[in-house]
């Protein structure tokens, strides 16, 4: 009777001890392996108390409620167990959501089958109370699962154990207390569940072992603080750390080396320990002078190794002992060569991009969260209006702008830091410090620290104003020419180096049956025309395409959209890039088809006209010659009866005869002027070398009498001579001093001047020429009549002034032109007259 008070009473200390246990390990809670043996010792107290509440109850279903309620600690031991051994070796650090979730099925299940009882008996067959002396027992008949859970328990506490162990016996040297306490712990629950198993005890020590074991720990480990500095973990961390360790004693003799220093200094920790450290220093003498009596130290050295220079970082601390005396030195040595070689390119690289930023024409800032400038571009502090960087450092926009502007900006930077969000190549209007509003592309970028959070902007902007004016301009200059080309009558296209079109007008379009010029591109000549048309086509493309010359004013036959054959008159010009690489051709055509009627009704006019006027000249000739005769006779008789009867006749009838002689003179020098004009150009001779000299004396000697008559004289300078008719240019000559002559003033003597002057290329032909002048002093002209005198009966004055059939000039101009040559005149009116004619040399 006495025993099992005595176990129940054990129960209850246990229970309490698991609580307060786990109450230590939750104030520990940031240590490794923490709350798992907080949740081992949750489940002790649990299992604990439930067996101490089932061995005061007699009856059957009194004792299955807490054998149910034992069980709920009994599925979280193993588990809780499995994940201190893990986390305490070092296994693991944190445990993950999937093994947290593998542990919890095989529990669970447990738990379920359990608390269904009887309606499950999976787990207990069935249950029966056995009578020990004063108390009644518990006793159930296992199921086929109990031992499946059994196996799984003992596996899972199994590995937790012999991670514990291997750890105890591997921090034995180092830490002699913990290990005895971490074996002690580790043995117990198996040394309490062999008791119960074997029958040495009627009732299950289970729970009373686990607080034990509790203890064992709480007393080795957590107020050793194994769960601040895990044994094994400090040999690992010596052994396997990157950075060299020695420790000396107070005499500078090695007591302890790791392997990172050992291949530092490139010595076996045998031929060290013991031996003092200025002993296998002595390859870096510097070394030992510069540190022999330091006792305390955090510097950079350099120290050749292999030939190479390397910086470490070296670490000297004194070692004391509780009563603060020096026992030694720690002596860490740091590698920190790659560190050196990564802060001199980091710095290299950070000089690059401040002069990449610097130099940029991008403005580029950073605003921090509260709007000041910590950082600004040689760009954007020139458009702020200051000299340097340093006077916008943290400044904030309402520093340089107007309040309006600065909240602007402001809050901009704002919706970017809360929204994270960043705004990427945005067209933004700006405000300038001058007052000026240009158009900025803009991209502001969240800029964030190490931890990620959100400290401020980057800023990126470019001035696009000019950009944006210059689009504008260029898309009206493209609005403007694809409407001239959209609205004008030609057919305009342009041809890819393979005959494709990739432009074409609404006219040219429309010309191949096509309603929307966007749907010819891509086309060929061969997929609107029919074959010989396209073949021509193609061939002049070709021979613009490998010549790299324009082909102009090319008449084609083409079809319209009906089908008509048409006629287009076209001009194709290579098309070049920028670099004069030749990348297709630009083509123009134009309808001519109405020319070419209108051409062919002119070529057909024009051959009648000329039959027309073959005609007429041959009529007038005759016509001319034929009248001769009758108007002979009318002067023959005339001059009889003048001779013969002007006695017998009255006043009345000798004027009579007088007018009727005057007249049949004037036919017959009009008839003789007729038929000059008409011989000009029907019986012209062929042209040979005329001296022009002779021919003016031949013109003014037969033009003697009437200058003699009339006192006048004729200067002729010194002329060319060219290939001409000699007899058409006497008459020219000799048309022009007799004009100068008859046109005289009253009571003047004339005077003409006759000179010439040779130039090169100025005639229609292009060759050389000859320029000669004929002036006088006679009454002139107005000079709108100018070209009027030329025409054949055409007078400025009455015949009762001066004689004459108003054909000479024409004569001259149908001279002149018959020869090539043109002339022309300039008068004035009282002062005289200049008739200029320009004929070829050859």
């Amino acid at each position: 009777m006495l025993q099992y008070i005595l176990f129940k009473a054990v129960l209850v200390v246990a229970a309490v001890v698991a609580v307060a246990l786990a109450f230590f390990a939750w104030r520990r809670r940031s240590t490794s392996g923490s709350m798992a043996f907080m949740l081992l010792m949750i489940a002790t107290c649990i299992y604990a108390l439930g067996y101490r509440f089932e061995m005061d109850f007699l009856t059957l279903p009194e004792k299955l409620i807490w054998a149910q309620v034992q069980y709920l600690g009994i599925v979280i031991l193993p588990g809780s167990w499995f994940v201190f051994g893990l986390q305490y070796s070092g296994r693991i650090t944190r445990l993950s959501r999937r093994m947290l979730a593998l542990l919890c099925i095989e529990p669970i299940i447990v738990l379920a089958l359990v608390w269904t009882y009887p309606a499950s008996n999976l787990i207990w067959h069935s249950l029966a109370l056995i009578e020990e002396e004063t108390i009644t027992l518990f006793t159930p008949t296992y199921g086929p699962l109990l031992w499946v859970h059994a196996a799984y328990s003992y596996a899972l506490i199994l590995t937790s154990t012999i991670l514990l162990a291997r750890m105890a016996l591997r921090s034995a040297s180092l830490y002699r207390v913990q290990a005895v306490a971490l074996l002690i712990g580790s043995v117990i629950p198996w040394i309490g569940n062999a008791i119960y198993v074997f029958d040495f005890s009627p009732v299950d020590l289970s729970p009373i072992t686990f607080a034990l074991s509790g203890l064992a720990f709480v007393w080795g480990v957590f107020q050793a603080n194994l769960l601040d500095m895990v044994p094994v973990a400090h040999d690992a961390v010596v052994r396997n750390l990157r950075d060299g360790v020695i420790v000396v004693d107070g005499h500078d003799r090695v007591i302890l080396i790791n392997p990172t220093a050992q291949r530092m200094f490139e010595r076996r920790a045998a031929d060290m320990v013991g031996q003092k450290i200025t002993d296998f220093l002595t390859d870096t003498p510097q070394l030992v002078e510069q540190f022999r009596h330091v006792m305390e130290i955090k510097t950079e050295i350099s120290i050749p190794v292999r030939g190479e220079k390397r910086w470490f970082l070296l670490d000297i601390a004194p070692l004391l002992d509780k009563q603060g005396r020096l026992t030694g030195r720690l002596i860490v040595v740091r590698d920190i060569t790659e560190n050196k070689h990564t802060s001199e390119a980091l710095s290299q690289e950070r000089n690059l991009l401040r002069t990449l930023i610097d130099n940029v024409p991008d403005y580029v800032y950073i605003r921090d969260a509260n709007g000041r400038y910590i950082l600004s571009n040689s760009a954007h502090w020139r458009d702020l209006r200051v000299s340097r960087a340093e006077d916008i450092i943290g400044k904030t926009p309402h520093d340089f702008f107007t309040p309006e502007v600065a909240e602007r900006y402001l809050a901009e930077d704002q919706q970017v830091i809360i929204s994270q969000i960043p705004i990427v190549n945005e067209d933004r209007a700006g405000t300038t410090t001058d007052g000026r509003q240009p158009t900025y592309t803009m991209s502001k970028v969240p800029l964030k620290d190490h931890s990620g959070a959100v400290i401020g902007v980057l800023v990126i902007a470019r001035d696009i104003t000019e950009h944006i004016r210059a689009e504008r301009a260029l898309a009206e200059e493209r609005t403007l020419l694809r409407t001239l080309i959209d609205n004008s009558p030609d057919y305009i296209f342009i041809k890819d180096l393979n005959g494709r079109f990739i432009i074409s007008n609404i006219a040219h379009a429309q010309a191949v049956k096509i309603s929307n010029p966007e749907d010819l591109v891509g086309k060929t000549a061969q997929e609107l025309f029919p074959p010989e048309y396209a073949a021509q086509f193609d061939a002049d493309d070709q021979k613009v395409l490998s010549s790299g010359e324009p082909a102009i004013n090319l008449e084609r036959l083409t079809i319209d959209m009906h089908g008509n054959p048409r006629w287009v008159l076209t001009n194709k010009i290579p098309l070049r890039d920028s670099t004069g690489k030749l990348t297709g051709l630009v083509g123009t055509s134009r309808d001519i088809s109405e020319r070419k009627q209108v051409e062919e009704e002119l070529r057909r006019f024009t051959a009648e006209l000329e039959r027309s006027n073959h005609d007429l000249q041959d009529f007038a000739h005759e016509a001319s010659h034929d009248l001769k005769a009758p108007l002979l006779t009318i002067q023959s008789l005339g001059s009889r009866l003048s001779t013969r009867y002007a006695s017998q006749l009255d006043d009345e009838g000798r004027d009579f005869l007088e007018r009727m002689t005057r007249a049949a003179k004037r036919m017959q020098a009009l008839i003789s002027d007729l038929m000059t004009l008409s011989n000009v150009t029907t019986q012209g001779k062929a042209f040979i070398p005329v001296d022009l000299n002779v021919v003016a004396h031949d013109a003014i000697s037969d033009l003697e009498a009437q200058i003699d008559a009339l006192g006048g004289q004729v200067n002729v300078g010194t002329l060319p001579t060219i290939n001409a008719d000699p007899t058409l240019m006497g008459q020219l000559l000799q048309n022009l001093i007799g004009n100068a002559l008859k046109y005289h003033r009253p009571n003047v003597a004339p005077i003409v001047h006759i000179k010439a002057e040779i130039g090169v290329g100025i005639s229609d032909s292009g060759a050389d020429f000859c320029q000669i002048k004929v002036s006088d002093n006679g009454i002139g002209f107005e000079q709108q009549y100018a070209e009027r005198i030329f025409s054949a009966f055409q007078r400025l004055h009455g015949r009762s002034e001066y004689e004459g059939t108003g054909i000479g000039l024409a004569i001259c101009r149908r001279i002149v032109e018959r020869h090539g040559g043109t002339i022309t005149a300039q008068g004035e009116s009282g002062v005289g007259a200049t008739f200029i004619v320009i004929l070829p040399l050859r």
